[in-house]
């Protein structure tokens, strides 16, 4: 790994040091934007259409108990 920095040339050091900069960044604001407010919004507005989704009691069908034969 070293080896491979001591032979990169100056330019190819830079783009590399930028590439690693920006995945760095990025993951600093994927990791803010899931912390933050606006995060916490989208998690509960995920979490409150999976409970309207849940049946309630009166669209459920209610089983009608088997007559016996006699």
């Amino acid at each position: 790994m070293f080896n491979l920095l001591q032979n990169a040339s100056d330019d190819q050091t830079a783009i590399g040091a930028c590439v690693l900069t920006l995945a760095a960044a990025s993951f600093i604001v994927f990791v803010s934007f899931h912390l933050g407010p606006a995060g916490q919004k989208q998690r509960n507005r995920k979490r409150n259409a999976f409970l309207t989704e849940i049946p309630s009691e009166s669209t459920v069908e209610t089983r009608q108990p088997h007559e016996r034969a006699a």
